[in-house]
């Protein structure tokens, strides 16, 4: 690599891609750069950040960059991600569940309750 022989002391991607031809490539072929968003980036920033601290108390660094490695290749695992669907699908509120009909009319009662208040405070 280019950004190597020059001995530059950075090992970030971005002189990767400034000394090894890829921003060149990338203008000629397509006439510019990319306009890409961040959110993507920034998600899968926020993902690592949660494996690294769900798995902190690992031993060693090697054995914690083990387990985030699995647990990724898990989570993109179409049997796993089958299961997580049918638990989510579950875990739904069905709106005709019994638990669903309380919680309506303890919100139903508080509104009315509040309906009542406000009703006083206008007229009295």
């Amino acid at each position: 690599m280019l950004w190597l022989a020059m001995k530059i002391t950075t090992y970030q991607p971005k002189w990767h891609m400034t000394f090894d031809g890829h921003l060149l490539h990338q203008v000629i072929t397509y006439g510019g750069l990319a306009n890409k968003s961040d959110e993507s980036i920034e998600l899968q920033h926020q993902t690592r950040s949660r494996l690294r601290d769900r798995f902190r108390s690992a031993p060693s660094y090697k054995r914690r960059e083990e387990c985030i490695r699995q647990a990724m290749r898990r989570s993109k695992s179409p049997e796993i991600q089958n299961h997580l669907d049918e638990y989510d699908a579950k875990k739904r509120r069905n709106p005709t569940s019994q638990r669903q009909l309380d919680f309506t009319e303890r919100k139903e009662e508080q509104r009315e309750a509040k309906r009542v208040k406000r009703e006083a405070f206008i007229d009295g």
